[in-house]
C-alpha cells in the first residue's frame, strides 16, 4: 500500500480551504500595502519634523510653558532620541509589511505550482508576522498599564 506523505494529507487542506487561504492571501497583501504606505509616511513625517525640530520646539515652548531645560532637552539629544524612535517605528512597520506582502507571494507562487514548499514558506511569513505582532501587543500592553499605574501613584 502507497502512503502518500502530501501536505494535503498531514493538514487536511481541502480545495474549499484553499479558497479561503486564497481570499486571506489577497487582504495581507492590501494590509501589507498599507502598512508599506504608512511606513513611508511616518518616514516622511519624522524627516519633515527633524528638519524643523527648533520651529516646533519653540511653538511647543509656547504653548505648554516649558522651560529652557526642556527646550535644551528638546533641540539636543531629544530630537536624536524622536528621531531613533521614529526610525525603530518605522522599520517595525515595514517589517510587517514584508511578511504580510511575501505571505501572498508564496501562497500565489503554491497556487500555481503546487510545490508544498512554497505554502510552507507561505505560513513561514505569517507565523513571523503573527510573532511580531504578538510582541509588540503584549510591549504596548505592559506599557500601558504602566502609565496607568505611573498616573494613579501622582
Amino acid at each position: 500500500m502507497e502512503t502518500n506523505n502530501s501536505i494535503f494529507q498531514q493538514t487536511g487542506i481541502t480545495e474549499a480551504g484553499l479558497t479561503h487561504l486564497n481570499t486571506t492571501s489577497k487582504w495581507t497583501r492590501f494590509i501589507g500595502i498599507i502598512y508599506a504606505i504608512s511606513g513611508i509616511l511616518v518616514l516622511t513625517i519624522t524627516g519633515f519634523l527633524a528638519a524643523n525640530m527648533d520651529q516646533v520646539a519653540q511653538q511647543l515652548m509656547a504653548y505648554n510653558q516649558m522651560n529652557e531645560t526642556v527646550m535644551e532637552f528638546i533641540q539636543g539629544g531629544g530630537k536624536w532620541l524622536f528621531i531613533l524612535i521614529m526610525l525603530v517605528i518605522s522599520f517595525v512597520i515595514f517589517i510587517n509589511a514584508y511578511y504580510l506582502i511575501f505571505f501572498r507571494i508564496s501562497f500565489f507562487a503554491f497556487v500555481n505550482t503546487k510545490e508544498e514548499t512554497q505554502l510552507t514558506e507561505a505560513f513561514d511569513h505569517m507565523g513571523k508576522y503573527l510573532m511580531i505582532t504578538t510582541i509588540l501587543s503584549i510591549l504596548s500592553t505592559i506599557s500601558s498599564i504602566g502609565m496607568i499605574i505611573y498616573t494613579l501613584m501622582k
